[in-house]
């Protein structure tokens, strides 16, 4: 095996523990022009590549080099140790209701007894992406903290409601959607608490 070919693969496992789920993305990184990729992120040089931790790499060159690449959004990448992102964000009207729509959409999509599908996931995020790019990189992190948790809350919301309409009802089983249509989406009958 050729030493480039050791070196791609070092690379792809290396972005795999970043999170990057498809890292085909990799022949842009591993291009003639792009020889110095991962080297430029590292603090210490001198260091075999097969010695290197997290905290080898100055964290911001690596992540404009892989939002340049494409094979991540820049200010996506997180730090180890850094929770600041964990955080509740403002969140537009219009994009709060595009999630929660999107989110009602797919619980409904279980009424005929088939589980949430991984396109029904990727529109949701496409709606994110969106969005996400047209904020400061600083914010995106904490925003997609923040949808997410909107995202759960609904789908956690409706569940309770149809189970409390069908008793033992589990994801993938079938129900009358007019148990949410019928219903506002379970809104009609909340209880008010003061």
């Amino acid at each position: 095996m050729r030493i480039g070919q050791v070196n791609t693969e070092n690379y792809k496992e290396f972005l795999k523990i970043l999170g990057v789920k498809n890292p085909k993305g990799l022949e842009k990184v591993s291009g003639e022009n792009n020889k110095n990729f991962l080297h430029n992120a590292i603090k210490n040089k001198d260091k075999p590549l097969n010695k290197l931790t997290m905290d080898d790499f100055c964290m911001d060159t690596l992540e404009k080099e892989l939002a340049a690449r494409g094979i991540i959004e820049e200010g996506m990448l997180m730090r180890k140790g850094d929770t600041s992102w964990r955080r509740t964000v403002e969140v537009s009207d219009n994009i709060r209701q595009k999630v929660i729509d999107k989110m009602r959409e797919k619980v409904l999509s279980q009424s005929s007894g088939r589980h949430i599908s991984a396109e029904q996931a990727d529109e949701l995020w496409a709606i994110v992406k969106q969005y996400r790019s047209s904020i400061p990189p600083s914010e995106r992190l904490a925003f997609t903290y923040t949808v997410e948790n909107i995202a759960s809350a609904e789908e956690r919301r409706l569940v309770d409601y149809i189970r409390s309409q069908v008793p033992g009802w589990q994801s993938g089983q079938r129900f009358d959607p007019k148990i949410l249509t019928g219903s506002n989406w379970g809104l009609n009958h909340m209880d008010i608490k003061a």
